[in-house]
């Protein structure tokens, strides 16, 4: 029974005219057997035991027998360690992995991440701590993994970088010098 306070709440809405809903009962899915099936199933007993007296099975791979045949001798009959190496391998068409993609990183962040690296290079809690050059504020840990992507797959971009300051610190050397 429904308490008071819900009762009189209940009462005022009818009152209002508000439209109560009732709750709807759950009804679960029964697929339609046979009335012949229907006697066979015994409702205390298991699934596997109720299939079996339905005259299915329960286990699919129990109920394939395989028969080994006996006139093959152990010598004929060799499994190579590789089947890619073997002569079943054309027959086997095993697929090749597919290519790694490489770990892109946006213009924005390799240009954080190239910033963060000239300045601070290594030291990644350092680049965590930096505001201006880490906007948004990358942990050390997601600073290291991106400063490795960087340098891995931006490394040819950083040598001609790194070339173009040598240059230009021997350029600056010569001339203090004349």
């Amino acid at each position: 029974m429904t308490r008071p306070a819900k009762r009189k709440k209940i009462k005022r809405q009818k009152a209002q005219g508000y439209v109560l809903k009732k709750k709807k009962k759950s009804t679960s899915v029964h697929l339609p057997l046979t009335r012949n099936a229907q006697r066979r199933v015994v409702k205390g007993a298991s699934a596997q035991a109720n299939y079996g007296h339905l005259g299915l099975s329960y286990d699919p791979n129990a109920t394939i027998k395989y028969e080994i045949p006996q006139d093959i001798e152990a010598d004929e009959f060799v499994v190579p360690d590789d089947p890619t190496k073997s002569e079943l391998a054309p027959l086997l068409k095993i697929p090749e992995a597919a290519p790694k993609k490489k770990p892109n990183l946006g213009i924005r962040e390799r240009w954080y991440f190239k910033r963060l690296h000239d300045k601070w290079g290594q030291d990644y809690k350092a680049m965590a701590r930096d505001i201006k050059l880490n906007p948004n504020q990358y942990t050390p840990t997601i600073c290291k993994k991106r400063i490795g992507i960087y340098v891995q797959y931006y490394k040819e971009r950083l040598e001609k970088i790194e070339k173009k300051k040598a240059e230009q610190l021997e350029n600056e050397k010569t001339k203090s010098k004349k």
